[in-house]
């Protein structure tokens, strides 16, 4: 085929420019498929992709067509070869795989382009069962991932659903396909949660999981693990996919992961333990995030015997730190907000060897636990440990309180480990300066005992820490803990940025909304001298320096004492600075540390294989005490920033405040006197109203004397108005009680304040508080002459109600009369025949007369009914009228005496 193609060497860029040119040129079928055949022998001698080869794309994609039709299916592994090794690209989606890629990226554009859908023709090929078609197009799949081309391509397989064509691949036969499959799916399904969703309803779990039952489950190969990562990947963030695997029965053949044998104790293999670790984060992405129905997850966890498998993994000694670390983490998921989980790890208990020779004990869980979070050599498996321990006594009073409990005074004798309560071992660790680790790990823990629960701190305040002494003052946590602050932040101590941090968080969880604490703490002087002179340093440790300022603040925010609080705030604005306080708080948040625990994404490592320095950047922060700070430091800022105490601002005002003070005095004398002309008028308006309502009352009772079957329903309105008018006189009534009764209150408060000013005219202290309390009561004297305002619109509103209600008063009278004339007509007919003949049509007259006699004779009767009733209403709405004035009358004379008075 040199004649076709034209010369040079196999691989020369001239011979595939020519075969690129009779594929788009040529129209016979047969050239073409030769043309493919030696471009697909140029494309593997290529070093690189040439960017002639991706102008034949279309070509090529036109030919997969043809050969469908002509059931070619060597023309079909032809084409796809060649487009699978144009877009391939080493290393993992968005990493440079070579130094140019550029030709790669085009040609997988030009593949998933939104207009031209090649994507889709060769997704349509997945129905050729050969082995080749398949692997290739799965192969395609990734490296068009690969090339950052992935958004378009989901939205590609969404639209054509390719994405099902590609599901069927994991039921095929031949492993090779069914574990490529596994592979591309995983690769485009990350990110898009409606992709997601389809896959799952496309039964992908219960596909999953069959292959994971094939290959042995924790004993499996690799595609165990890569079939637990695509299931991660549909979970993550996915509420309705976590919601159908539960519905699925999904969750109990998790169980099944976590067989372990007794060899396995002394030698997990490393495929077993990425499985196990697989499937733990399964577990734990199904019992965490936003989803509402995380309590029925972790109650399926608990039935199907998976809590009990993962307490065994996570406080066993399997010999796999991973394992175990994991274990931790997944365990605090399952227990956290769940009463009945955490009965059960409270109740626990697992078999830890003694020795190599297979003795084993069992001891509590929860006492395990302990010993793993403080004596572990694997910062990740300490770290775990906290985590568990604070989701475990997170919203959990009882465990808190039954901790505390533990903190029982040290006996005279010695005690090894084991015989230690909890309590005690979180003391022994607190109090081991030169450990930083179990320092900060016993002080964690013991801040999670203490968070959000007053009861609990108010507890530990009252627990002697060690046994009575004659003539020694009871050590108490509270005062343990600022002993051991005080000396680890000495300069000579030594001590680590990790203890003095770790024993500040302990004190700022403690201090936080708990007034006796605060108190407690500020009882001695030297304390807070202390804190302030960590904050003053010139050279000093930022996250220990905003720790203190942080308990400083916290100080400020939660003392009951006034004078404490005074004191606070001179300290913060004098001898501190407010901007100085505010920097120290700012200046964590800007660290590493900070950052780090904010995202969540502390890693597992193991503490030995880093320097004390990176230490810091695991250690010092996570995620919990993150958003407590946050919290309270936008809490001290508004409070800081707010403006100056009240004590300041009458110093500031001097003799000057006590002649603005008396100004104010008389200006509210003036508007009381404004006040009192307005009751007055309401009192003109409320009787205006009455004898409105008067009249209406004698007009209605005049009017139901008449009968009729249409008037009755005219009484009936007009009785409905009235009672209105009468319900909105109590209304107001009552409102203009109240308003009375305000002004009272006005009125000897200001006869107080009066005399308390003639008393203190010369001293500013005290003017200072008069302008306060003239500032207070002349806004509520504002607010009372509002509503007078609204009482007056009101009484205008009912004022023209009135009125029109009496005009349908003198048209209903008008109509009644008519009625009358002709009820006696009525009763005249009725008289004139005073014995009927049965069969007559006089007689059957005379009945109607009867019957319309009775029934207006009964709607008078309940007309009437309904009078009596509206009287007794107007009578009781008399007497709070007359109590009204009484009261406005009190009034009158109490504003007068003031007057006399001034």
């Amino acid at each position: 085929m040199s004649w076709l193609f034209g010369g040079g060497g196999a691989a020369s860029p001239h011979g595939i420019e020519n075969a690129v040119h009779v594929l788009t040129g040529s129209g016979s079928y047969e050239e073409k498929k030769d043309a493919l055949v030696t471009l697909r022998e140029l494309v593997h001698d290529l070093p690189a992709p040439s960017e002639a080869v991706g102008r034949g794309i279309p070509a090529m994609v036109s030919m997969l067509n043809a050969a469908q039709v002509e059931e070619d299916v060597i023309l079909v592994r032809c084409v796809l070869d060649i487009l699978s090794n144009i877009v391939k690209r080493d290393g993992g989606e968005g990493e440079p795989g070579s130094e140019n890629c550029y030709v790669q990226i085009m040609n997988a554009k030009m593949l998933v382009d939104d207009e031209s859908r090649y994507i889709s023709t060769v997704m349509d090929m997945l129905s050729y069962a050969d082995f080749h078609v398949r692997y290739n197009i799965l192969v395609l799949v990734r490296d068009l991932v690969r090339n950052g081309v992935k958004r378009q391509l989901q939205q590609a397989l969404m639209a054509d659903r390719g994405i099902c064509k590609l599901m069927v691949l994991l039921q095929d036969a031949r492993e090779v396909i069914r574990n490529e499959a596994i592979l591309s799916i995983s690769a485009v399904t990350s990110g898009d949660v409606e992709l997601q969703k389809v896959i799952a309803f496309e039964n992908a779990f219960e596909l999953l999981l069959d292959i994971c039952r094939l290959e042995g489950m924790a004993d499996g190969s690799i595609v165990v693990v890569d079939a637990l990562v695509l299931i991660q990947r549909l979970l993550e963030k996915n509420v309705s996919n976590q919601n159908y695997f539960r519905e699925m029965s999904c969750i109990k053949p998790l169980a099944s992961f976590f067989t372990i044998s007794p060899s396995d104790m002394w030698m997990l293999t490393d495929k077993k333990k990425d499985i196990i670790i697989a499937a733990l984060r399964v577990i734990s992405l199904l019992v965490t995030g936003t989803n509402p129905s995380l309590a029925q997850n972790q109650q399926s966890m608990n039935q199907n015997g998976i809590l009990t498998n993962v307490i065994n993994l996570a406080l066993s000694k399997l010999n796999s730190p991973e394992v175990r670390s994991q274990g931790l983490r997944t365990l605090g998921d399952l227990i956290k907000n769940h009463a009945d989980n955490r009965n059960v790890f409270s109740t626990a208990s697992v078999s830890v060897p003694t020795d190599i020779h297979g003795d084993h004990v069992t001891v509590p869980a929860i006492h395990r636990l302990v010993t793993v979070t403080l004596v572990s050599p694997h910062f990740s498996e300490r770290i775990a440990g906290v985590h568990t321990f604070q989701c475990y006594l997170h919203d959990n009073p009882e465990a808190q309180i039954a901790i505390a409990s533990t903190l029982t005074p040290q006996p005279d004798q010695e005690e090894n480990q084991e015989q230690m309560s909890i309590g005690r071992q979180l003391l022994s660790g607190l109090s081991e300066l030169n450990d930083p680790m179990k320092c900060w790990m016993s002080a964690c823990v013991l801040g999670a005992m203490l968070n959000d629960n007053v009861d609990c701190k108010d507890y530990v305040l009252g627990i002697s820490l060690f046994l009575p002494r004659p003539g020694a003052d009871s050590v108490t946590l509270l005062s343990h803990a600022v002993s051991l602050l005080a000396e680890a932040s000495q300069p000579s101590s030594g001590a680590s940025v990790v203890v003095r941090a770790g024993l500040a968080r302990l004190l700022c969880l403690w201090l936080h909304e708990s007034e006796t604490a605060v108190a407690t703490f500020l009882d001695t002087g030297t304390n807070l001298s202390f804190l302030v002179d960590i904050v003053i340093r010139p050279v000093e440790d930022v996250h220990v320096q905003g720790m203190c300022a942080l308990m400083i603040g916290i100080l400020y925010l939660y003392t009951a004492d006034e004078e404490h609080r005074k004191s606070l705030h001179s300290v913060i604005v004098h001898r501190v600075g407010v901007d100085k306080f505010i920097a120290r708080l700012d200046d964590p948040r800007k660290s590493n540390s900070f950052i780090l625990a904010e995202q969540d994404k502390i890693a597992s490592v193991d503490v030995h294989k880093l320097e004390e320095n990176q230490v810091v950047d695991y250690v010092l922060y996570d995620y919990e005490l993150v958003t407590f700070f946050k919290t309270v430091y936008d809490s001290i800022i508004r409070e800081v920033r707010s403006p100056k105490p009240r004590l300041e601002r009458r110093a500031e005002n001097g003799t000057d405040g006590a002649a603005a003070n008396r100004e104010e005095i008389e200006k509210y004398e003036r508007a009381m006197n404004r006040l009192t002309m307005e009751n007055l008028s309401l009192r003109d308006q409320v009787e205006l109203l009455q004898g409105e309502v008067e009249e209406m009352k004698k007009s209605t009772a005049g009017a139901g004397a008449v009968p009729g079957s249409d008037t009755g329903a005219q009484v009936k309105e007009l009785q409905d108005a009235l009672h209105k008018k009468e319900d909105d006189f109590l209304s107001l009534s009552t409102s203009y009680n109240q308003l009375e009764r305000l002004a009272n209150d006005r009125a000897d408060q200001l006869a107080a304040l009066k005399a308390k000013a003639s008393q203190n005219g010369s001293s500013s202290s005290a003017g200072g508080a008069e302008a306060e309390q003239v500032r207070r009561l002349s806004t509520q004297l504002s607010e009372l002459q509002e509503k007078c305002a609204q009482h007056e619109a009101r009484q205008r509103e009912l004022t023209a109600e009135a009125a029109a209600a009496r005009k349908e008063r003198d048209e209903a009278v008008a109509a009644r009369a008519q009625q009358e004339l002709e009820v006696q007509s009525l009763k005249q007919r009725l008289e004139s025949h005073p014995s009927p003949s049965p069969e007559g049509s006089a007689s059957k007259e005379v009945e109607q007369l009867r019957r319309k006699l009775r029934e207006a004779e009964l709607e008078k009767e309940m007309a009437m009914k309904d009078q009596d009733d509206a009287l007794m209403m107007l009578a009781d709405e008399e007497l709070q009228k007359t109590r009204a004035l009484e009261q406005v009358s009190v009034l009158k004379e109490e504003l007068l005496r003031l007057r006399s008075t001034k």
